[in-house]
């Protein structure tokens, strides 16, 4: 009984610890405000982008706020905070996509990807 105590005491402290170690990101003051907005967000411009053809397997992977470093014509200006968004695949991890969203005008900037030479504004 003591060992059983011990050991669920033991995982309580180890879903504590992480569950306070992750704290979803946010930029404030902002139309997709949450990583998770941002992530559908980038989801939905992508599969637009390729026309719906896309692997059953793609999705969003990792998303993180960024500090753009220069300027983007009717993107960001340099010092903006943006959404950078991964689109891989689920199978193999492997990275399909690259998507800059800037949260506050809800504009997308397809950095990388499996696309043609095209214009990376939308």
């Amino acid at each position: 009984m003591k060992n059983k105590f011990m050991a669920l005491c033991v995982v309580i402290l180890i879903y504590v610890s992480y569950a306070r170690s992750y704290t979803p990101l946010t930029i404030e003051n902002a139309k997709l405000s949450t990583e998770m907005q941002a992530g559908r967000f980038a989801d939905d411009c992508y599969t637009k982008k390729m026309k719906h053809i896309l692997s059953a397997t793609e999705g969003v992977g990792d998303t993180k706020i960024v500090n753009i470093g220069f300027d983007i014509p009717e993107f960001a200006n340099k010092g903006d905070k943006i959404w950078e968004v991964r689109i891989v695949e689920m199978s193999g991890n492997r990275l399909r996509a690259i998507l800059w969203v800037n949260p506050k005008s809800e504009k997308i900037y397809y950095v990388c990807g499996p696309w043609i030479n095209e214009s990376s504004v939308k």
